[in-house]
This record gives C-alpha cells, structure tokens and sequence, in this order.
C-alpha cells in the first residue's frame, strides 16, 4: 500500500511524552508498530486512549508559573502491538486492538530450514540431522535456533570437528534431561562446559527446551 511503519519498542518509552511526540510526528495512513507491547507502562497506554478513540492527544505546555493544555489533531493511523504476554496488557488496552491474531511457533522442518540456510551463511557446514536437533531445541523461534548454532558452531571449531554433526556424540557427549546434547558441548562435557564459563544448570536452564510441567532443580 506504500504506507511509512515507524517502530519501536516499548521498553524504551518510559516517558509518555515521548510516545506523544511520535504520535503527532505520524503521517496520514502510516503503522505505528510497538513490539512487546505489554512493556508500555499505564501512563503511555493511557496516552494512547484518545489517540485510537478519537483521533488526537493532549500536549500539556508548561509556560513559567503557567500550564496548559493543547490538543493536537492526529492523521489517520493503525497501531500495531507485537507481544507474548497478552495477558500482561491491562483489560482496557487490550480492549482497544480491534483485531487480534496469534502467530503460531514455527515448525521443526521450517526451523531446520532456517538452521541449514543460517549455517551456510556462517560457514559452518551442519547435518541435517544437527538441524533438526537445533529446531528441536529452539522452542519454535528462529532467533534462539539461530544463537543455538551459533554456539554449537564455535564448540565445534574448538573442537577441531569439521561439521556440527551427531558425530560429536562419538567424542564423549552426554545427554541432558534426555534430550541430545551433542551439538552443544562435543568433546569431554565438563571439560567444554568449564571453557566456555558455561555449567550443566545453564545448559538446562538456557539452551534447552522445558518440557510441559518439568520443573529444573540444582542437581
């Protein structure tokens, strides 16, 4: 539609005066797209209230010992939120997104997909099977698969493994929470673990996937 998308993201509008001056900055039919939406404190979504209702904001001057208030006429706008905490936007707000979607993760092979492609890019040639074990473990987000063989990539230069492969389980890998650890500490696993800064409990924590009602521990 060739409409302009400004973009923030709302753990860096603190103050709501700020988000005001965005606003009034917008131009006819452009996106205003604020990603993890549900950081917007309650005086930056209040501020946004009569934007969406009626078009406009209140801009408080201050004049020495005098204040008042001025009120802008806003162009035409579609607010965009992006968040994974729904439930953390207050009911009024969330009230005012006249269409709601959910995205749903990516699957296994679309994500092994991302993996091959991303491992190309970094020169770090990668098997299939690896992939597949990166999406696994990559609760359906590329951003994470993507930093998954990113570490998995540098292990294995470590290592002096010419791919990132299940062949690292041939090096003394073991297995965490049953899941394949392989691709993430090849070699001697107390040995990697302690070169990278890195122990067991990180790697449970962190890197791999909880499954539904697990619980992690210190052991």
């Amino acid at each position: 539609c060739g409409s302009g998308i400004q973009e923030i993201v709302a753990g860096h509008v603190a103050d709501p005066h700020q988000l005001i001056s965005l606003l009034a900055r917008l131009r006819e039919g452009e996106f205003l797209f604020i990603d993890e939406v549900h950081g917007l404190g309650t005086a930056c979504e209040e501020a946004l209230y009569p934007a969406l209702e009626d078009g406009r904001v209140d801009v408080v001057v201050r004049d020495r010992s005098r204040t008042r208030t001025i009120r802008v006429r806003l162009e035409s706008f579609t607010l965009v939120g992006a968040t994974t905490r729904l439930g953390a936007l207050s009911e009024p707000f969330r009230a005012r997104f006249r269409l709601k979607e959910r995205l749903e993760p990516y699957g296994e092979e679309e994500l092994a997909e991302i993996v091959a492609r991303a491992a190309a890019r970094l020169a770090a040639p990668v098997t299939f099977e690896a992939a597949r074990d990166v999406a696994t473990m990559s609760r359906g987000t590329p951003r994470e698969a993507i930093q998954l063989l990113d570490r998995a990539r540098d292990i294995a230069q470590v290592s002096e493994m010419e791919q990132v492969s299940e062949a690292s389980q041939d090096h003394g890998t073991s297995q965490v929470d049953g899941d394949s650890g392989a691709i993430l500490v090849p070699g001697d696993q107390e040995q990697s673990l302690s070169h990278y800064g890195v122990t067991r409990g990180n790697i449970k924590i962190v890197l791999m996937p909880k499954k539904s009602g697990e619980t992690y521990g210190n052991g």
